[in-house]
């Protein structure tokens, strides 16, 4: 596996939304140290239970346990998953989009490595996002199966 010479475990977090006009998802992929990756799955459990209104129509923490989050979250709904490895995660129904916090998984990333939060970045401009491929594919070469 691509992190494991480095000693690391990987979560993603993906959120979904669901307007009629904009429906749009984004997944992130974040490596942290064992250490640390066996501490998120608590600090994503308390986030989620706390976020959004005091009562909802919809479970505020949804366990996966390696099901697929098709089979969990309501066709259409907006939602929140995390993934600890393939095995488990959680999943949040968005109530409401307007107050939901798009930032909430850097957020609680932020928490469990004790940083600054960071202010939303701007795209890199064109020269420096091509750089930063490049160096991802330098890294990830022994790991593309598609090359082989």
């Amino acid at each position: 596996m691509f992190f494991e010479k480095e000693q690391k475990e990987v979560i993603f977090f993906e959120t979904a939304s669901a307007s009629r006009s904009n429906r749009h998802m984004v997944i992130h992929c974040i490596p942290l140290s064992r250490k640390d990756a066996s501490a998120a799955p608590g600090y994503f459990k308390q986030a989620l239970l706390t976020e959004g209104p005091e009562w909802s129509q919809h479970k505020k923490l949804i366990e996966s346990n390696g099901r697929s989050i098709r089979s969990m979250i309501p066709k259409g709904f907006p939602y929140f998953n995390v993934e600890f490895g393939l095995a488990f995660g959680y999943a949040h129904v968005i109530e409401d989009e307007e107050s939901f916090n798009y930032r909430l998984g850097f957020e609680v990333i932020e928490g469990l490595l004790d940083l600054s939060p960071r202010p939303p970045s701007r795209k890199p401009d064109h020269e420096v996002e091509s750089q930063m491929a490049d160096q991802l594919r330098s890294v990830y070469k022994g790991f593309d199966w598609v090359q082989d």
